[in-house]
C-alpha cells in the first residue's frame, strides 16, 4: 500500500506499508528531501530493548515533570487515525 500524506505548510510524505513483505524486504527507512538536499536517517541497529528503555524513561520524565512528550498518547491516536483512514480508502477503492 502506498499513501501520500499532505502536511500543514505544504510538505508531503509517502508511506509504503505492507503486512506481507518477505523477511528479506522487511524494515523501516526514513528519507527526507527538501531544498537542502536528501538525508537518509540511519537504521537502528540496537534492537528493541534500548528503544523501550528510552520510551519508559520519557514516560517517567513526563509523569515527574507534568510536561507531555511530543510522542504522547495524542500523537499515537493521530497516527492510528491516519492509518485507519488509509485503510478505509483502500477498502473503498474500486478494483
Amino acid at each position: 500500500m502506498h499513501a501520500v500524506l499532505e502536511h500543514t505548510g505544504g510538505a508531503s510524505s509517502v508511506l509504503t506499508l505492507s503486512l506481507t513483505a518477505p523477511p528479506a524486504a522487511a524494515g523501516a527507512t526514513v528519507e527526507l528531501r527538501g531544498a537542502s538536499g536528501v538525508t537518509l536517517l540511519p537504521e537502528a541497529a540496537e534492537g528493541p530493548v534500548p528503544a523501550l528503555v528510552r520510551a519508559a524513561d520519557a514516560l517517567a520524565a513526563a509523569a515527574r515533570t507534568g510536561k507531555p512528550h511530543p510522542c504522547d498518547a495524542g500523537f499515537g491516536l493521530r497516527v492510528t487515525e491516519i492509518l485507519a483512514d488509509v485503510e478505509a480508502r483502500l477498502e473503498a477503492a474500486p478494483g
